[in-house]
């Protein structure tokens, strides 16, 4: 008895290539898009990316880029700006420690996994 796999053999091949070319699509048209963010998401970016603390730096610092986008898992966008710095670690720790302060931010306190409760309101 000889069991013929031709069919078979075509019709995965056509469906792993279906998929491979669909998939690679999906991360071309999101690397480019940023597709992972709704409406509403989109419309945050620029409120993040105009926070002033995001163009403040430590004197000698270079600007390198700008990136912003919204997390692929979780409903939340991000912005912000890398920096080229030559000086010490310390020295652009403490540097934007004391920006964040001036700018009115707070530092969050956070809890392990273990202690998280909610709040009844």
């Amino acid at each position: 008895m000889t069991v013929r796999s031709g069919p078979v053999k075509i019709f995965i091949g056509l469906a792993v290539t279906a998929l491979l070319s669909s998939g690679l699509a999906y991360a071309a048209l999101t690397s480019v898009t940023g597709s992972e963010c709704t409406a509403a998401e989109e419309d945050l970016i620029p409120v993040l990316k105009a926070q002033k603390i995001l163009a403040v730096h430590p004197r000698g610092a270079l600007a390198r880029d700008d990136y912003s986008g919204c997390f692929q898992d979780d409903p939340f966008p991000y912005a912000g700006r890398f920096y080229e710095f030559p000086g010490a670690r310390k020295d652009y720790i403490a540097f934007y420690e004391a920006a964040v302060k001036a700018d009115g931010w707070r530092a969050a306190v956070l809890m392990p996994l273990g202690d998280a409760r909610t709040l009844d309101a």
